[in-house]
Formats: C-alpha cells, sequence, structure tokens
C-alpha cells in the first residue's frame, strides 16, 4: 500500500512596515533654508511615516 502525498505550496506572509526618512538628506535641506524645509516638509512627513498608515509587505517562502 502506497501514500501520495502532494507537495505543499509555496508559503506567504504579510508583514507590515513603515517608510523610513532619509534624514540626512532633509537635515542638509533644513539649513539651506534656513528651517523652513525642516518646518515645513521634513517635520510633518517623520510624522506621517511614524503616525500614518502601514503598507503591506507580502514575502513568499517557496519550497
Amino acid at each position: 500500500m502506497t501514500h501520495h502525498y502532494a507537495a505543499p505550496g509555496p508559503r506567504s506572509t504579510k508583514t507590515k512596515h513603515r517608510k523610513r526618512t532619509s534624514h540626512g538628506l532633509h537635515l542638509f535641506l533644513t539649513i539651506v533654508t534656513g528651517g523652513a524645509w525642516g518646518l515645513f516638509v521634513w517635520l510633518p512627513l517623520s510624522l506621517w511615516h511614524r503616525y500614518g498608515p502601514r503598507r503591506a509587505v507580502k514575502t513568499r517562502y517557496t519550497y
């Protein structure tokens, strides 16, 4: 008597990641613009990336 088993399909998982902010570039632009860039762009962008919605990333594992 022989048993035949189907091979398992690829497994996948979903994780949620937040986008990272490039602080070096924003610091440079803040210095060049006398602080305006940091106040009107960098601060809101950093807050959005920290507290805003996360993007789903699907990772697929194949066997």
